[in-house]
């Protein structure tokens, strides 16, 4: 093996758990790419998300800090004007990109950033090469707006095959002599909203994988019923959203308007069987885009010293436990394993053994040290950061003491996760707490807080729960002891708590524009 420093390809996609893939048991799937990579690599079966919504978790990984260390609770708008111009979400802290460019690599990004200000016209986070979706929500996955060298662009084709192009071209720029690189491939599908999976089901192009999946009969969706908090984050949401700037000025770029109408049409993909065919044949083409840059890697010579890393940034309930969404997509937020779990496959020849599964608990903040620590970085980690590198484990040496528990948030909720139990605790009086005991109850079906047989263990993980976020939050972004948030999504939801607890004067650092 040589002993120049690893290249990088880091695959992350949009709001997927590990169940619609082939590598792991879905006989439903076709991903031939993703399961060849995990046997030659492996596969990790219980990485957790740091929260439920995309933009803070793009922050987690990227800077190993919890929200409430680095701020970013929600995603953030698509709004012209709420930002400072330039603005970078992530600008005060180290990043695997700013800390891979110090170190001498070369930085790309390919598809959504949705970390700063809108429109994303320029580079920032510590990236060279900047392809970037102009927004970061997606309603569609055809006619994608993208910024190339600062300038807008469309594509009217499928949003997969534009950034598996950009992904290649940058490729083609790069041979085993030159200095390293990291590429960050950022893919929108599955997404998982109904309007995005219409719209793939009625637009007049299919993509590559329709046929396959368009009259298919499915064996292994769940069958359950629609649950009670999925319909009372729809009965909430059934009005506009106010945040999302309607107003389109001369000049600039179009700004986006999410209508909450859409959160209760989500609530019919249960059960829904056009939708799932619309879902698989979306995973295909993530699947086909991997397969197609592996490629490239093997024909440029690059493959032998490329790590590839394939994640999502958060989970997605596709009707388990009733939720279509996210863990955010119900009220109160949700700490269910598919809005949490998310994929991980590693491969990288020499270092990581072929054919590997793991069971260890590892937290989305440990990916910033294990990929900095696999290149050979020098850096300081960000203060405050929770993360444990996994480049010991992935080089076959014992590992003790770390990986054992999971912590999560997403602002209102606070989840602490081990292999025997579950507990999920809410900021908001109005909502009961839980707790589960995943040996007894491994589908997390039966709240058992108010058991007096587990008043021991509830006791204990409240305890480890608190310890945790008092040493790894940052007091100005610690929301439940007065802190703030960067921005947030939908001020009833996201900012309510927290008015009715500080009063009507907390707001976040970037509010809501006063409606006209």
């Amino acid at each position: 093996m040589t002993t120049k420093r690893p290249n990088i390809v880091l695959f992350i996609i949009d709001n997927m758990c590990p169940w619609p893939l082939g590598c792991y048991g879905n006989a439903d799937a076709f991903t031939p790419n993703l399961d060849r990579m995990a046997e030659q690599g492996i596969r990790f079966n219980n990485l957790y998300s740091a929260n439920a919504l995309c933009s803070p978790s793009r922050a987690s990984l990227l800077t190993g800090l919890m929200p409430s260390a680095h701020g970013i609770h929600t995603p953030l708008p698509d709004q012209i004007g709420r930002y400072p111009k330039g603005w970078d979400a992530t600008q005060e802290f180290e990043t695997v990109p700013k800390t891979l460019k110090a170190n001498g690599y070369d930085t790309a990004l390919i598809g959504k950033w949705h970390l700063g200000d809108y429109p994303p016209r320029n580079p920032q986070g510590g990236f060279d090469h900047w392809v970037v979706m102009n927004g970061g929500h997606t309603t569609s996955f055809w006619r994608t707006e993208y910024f190339e060298n600062g300038e807008l662009r469309q594509y009217d084709g499928h949003c997969t095959a534009l950034w598996t192009s950009k992904a290649l071209e940058y490729l083609d720029t790069r041979t085993p002599q030159d200095d390293p690189f990291f590429m960050y491939v950022s893919l929108n599908p599955p997404y998982g909203t109904s309007q995005s999976l219409d719209d793939e089901i009625s637009h007049a192009n299919k993509n590559p994988f329709w046929d396959r999946f368009a009259h298919k009969e499915f064996v292994n969706i769940p069958r359950e019923p629609i649950a009670k908090s999925q319909l009372a984050f729809g009965e909430i949401m059934g009005v506009p959203t106010p945040e999302h700037d309607t107003r389109t000025k001369k000049g600039e770029v179009k700004p986006r308007f999410l209508r909450s109408r859409d959160y209760m049409e989500d609530v019919r993909s249960i059960n829904n069987q056009d939708r799932y065919r619309s879902l698989f044949s979306v995973v295909s083409c993530i699947d086909d885009s991997v397969g197609q840059v592996m490629t490239a890697l093997q024909k440029l010579g690059l493959d032998q010293n490329t790590i590839v890393l394939f994640t999502a940034d958060h989970g997605h309930s596709f009707g388990q436990h009733g939720h279509w969404g996210t863990g955010w997509h119900s009220v109160p937020s949700n700490g269910h394993r598919h809005c949490w779990n998310i994929p991980l496959l590693m491969r990288y020849p020499g270092v990581i053994a072929p054919g590997q599964v793991s069971d260890v608990m590892v937290m989305q903040t440990d990916l910033y040290s294990t990929l900095l620590d696999l290149a050979g970085a020098d850096y300081t980690p960000n203060e405050l950061s929770p993360g444990h590198s996994l480049a010991s484990l992935l080089r076959g040496e014992r590992v003790a003491g770390a990986f054992e528990a999971i912590f999560s948030e997403i602002h209102e909720t606070r989840i602490m996760r081990t292999r025997e139990w579950l507990y999920v605790k809410h900021f908001d009086p109005r909502f009961e707490n839980q707790l589960f005991d995943l040996l007894r109850d491994p589908n997390e079906k039966h709240n058992a807080i108010a058991d007096p047989r587990h008043a021991a263990i509830l006791a204990e993980m409240d305890a480890a729960l608190s310890k945790f976020f008092a040493a790894h939050s940052a007091p100005q972004y610690d929301v439940w002891h007065g802190g703030t948030m960067k921005a947030s999504t939908i001020p009833v939801l996201d900012e309510g708590p927290f008015k009715r607890a500080y009063g009507d004067s907390w707001q976040p650092v970037y509010p809501a524009p006063a409606s006209d």
